[in-house]
Formats: C-alpha cells, structure tokens, sequence
C-alpha cells in the first residue's frame, strides 16, 4: 500500500477499481484518524460543547502532529490522482495542476455562502454558545460539483482513453 501512496510519483498508473478503493480507504482513515486525534486531545463532550476548549485541550504538539497527517495524506490523494490520470493517457502532474487550478478559480468567482445562525432559536446556553461560534462560510457549491465531476471522471472513464502513454503496447 505504501508503493501505491507515496511511490511513483513520474510514471506510476492506476487502474479505475483501484484508484476508487484507494481513494475511499484515504478517506476512511483521514476520517478516523483526525477524528480520533481530537477526541482523545480534548475529549467527545467538550469538543461537541464548545469548539473553542478543542484548541484549549490540544496541545501544540498534537496540532503539528494532525496538521503534518492532513499534508501527508494530501500527498498521497495528489499522487493516486496523477497515477489514475496517466493511466487514462492525459499528462499526470499537469492535469492535477490544471484540476486544482480551476477548483480554485471555481472558487473565486462562485463564492461561497456565509451561513449565520440565529441565536433566538437557541433553547439553551450550550446551544446559544455553539450557534455564536457557527458563523461560517460554507463551501462553493459549483467547486464542489467540479470535484464531483473530476472523481466521477476519473472513476468510471477507461484506461487509455486519451491516448496510450506505454510504448510497448504501441508495438
């Protein structure tokens, strides 16, 4: 499995089933391991009371630690992504670059929404301080097709689709 994440990074392919289930396992231990790491940094109860005691209970130490995971497993995600595109036959690097880059202009024009919540519905004071705290800004839902769109590309669309990048089978 580390072959596949952190190897090849120039001329590594993957298949469509394997790119879908390697995907899928990035998610599900991202997922467990973030969440993992919060819960036991400042425990269940007060991160779901307050989300301001989660960075009071984490320590530095444990912040860099869940911060250089996220960073790894991009990396990884990024590397399965180029493998999956040279294999459809399209430039790796380029087409993820060129994938980001749009997500990002995608971004840029089609903003997001600030969601507020109002605090007089708020029954109680647990609630009052969360829905004080949950002035956000949601992400672009046109950004969030986009990125649907390319997985879903990348999942169900076959090998060599764009061209055989293997010189040996040309032969």
């Amino acid at each position: 499995m580390k072959e596949v994440f952190f190897e090849e990074w120039q001329d590594g392919r993957l298949k469509r089933l394997q790119f879908f289930g390697y995907s899928i396992l990035l998610i599900v231990v991202s997922v467990a391991v973030v969440m993992g790491g919060i819960i036991l940094a400042s425990g269940f109860e007060s991160v779901m009371s307050n989300i301001s005691n989660l960075f009071a209970g984490m320590g530095v130490v444990m912040m860099v630690i869940l911060l250089v995971f996220i960073f790894v497993m991009l990396a990884a995600n990024l590397n399965i992504t180029a493998k999956r595109f040279r294999d459809m036959g399209l430039p790796g690097w380029w087409s993820v670059v060129v994938t980001i880059v749009i997500s990002w202009i995608l971004e840029i024009t089609f903003p997001g929404q600030s969601v507020d919540i109002n605090a007089q519905l708020a029954e109680n004071e647990q609630v009052f301080a969360a829905a004080m705290e949950a002035n956000s800004t949601s992400s672009s839902t046109v950004a969030d097709l986009f990125s649907f769109v390319v997985f879903a590309v990348l999942v169900f669309v076959p090998s060599d689709s764009f061209g055989k990048k293997n010189s040996t089978l040309e032969s």
